[in-house]
Order: structure tokens, then C-alpha cells, then sequence
């Protein structure tokens, strides 16, 4: 399986609003399968999942959390505050 490409489709997939792409693309940061490790990434992409009830990636934002130091939570915060604006 080429990671690295499905993960595009998955990026593609949750940038037109698919929500069941957003916590595959926070578990690929989680992990660093296919892209850099980023924690601040992984937090971001399961919050956007969470806020449509998805229970699982609210699970695992809550687990990447307790990884991040308070200075990496606040780059996570203002990234999905830049999110929401656009």
C-alpha cells in the first residue's frame, strides 16, 4: 500500500468537508506513517473530527494531548482558531 498516496486522497477527501477523513489524517500524524510525526497536526485533525461527534477521534485527541507540552496545545488551539476562520 502506498501511504503517501492515500494519504493525499485522504487530505483531498477532508479538505471537501468528508469527515471520516479527518481522523485517519490525525492518526497519520499521531504515528508519522506517511508524514512527519506532528502532535500539534494530529490534535488539529482530531478536533475537526470530534466537532462532528466523532467519539473515537475525541478519544484520541484527548491521548495526543497528554503528549503535547502547553506551548505545543496553544500552536494546536491557534491553528484550528485560523481554521475556523476561513
Amino acid at each position: 500500500m502506498n501511504y503517501a498516496e492515500a494519504l493525499t486522497w485522504e487530505r483531498l477527501a477532508a479538505d471537501q468537508g468528508y469527515p471520516d477523513a479527518e481522523p485517519d489524517l490525525g492518526y497519520a500524524y499521531e504515528t508519522g506513517k506517511a508524514v512527519s510525526l506532528d502532535y500539534i497536526a494530529a490534535f488539529a485533525w482530531y478536533s475537526r473530527a470530534g466537532s462532528h461527534d466523532d467519539r473515537r477521534a475525541s478519544e484520541r485527541r484527548k491521548s495526543v494531548s497528554r503528549l503535547m507540552t502547553h506551548k505545543q496545545l496553544d500552536k494546536a488551539n491557534a491553528l484550528l482558531a485560523q481554521q475556523r476562520e476561513h
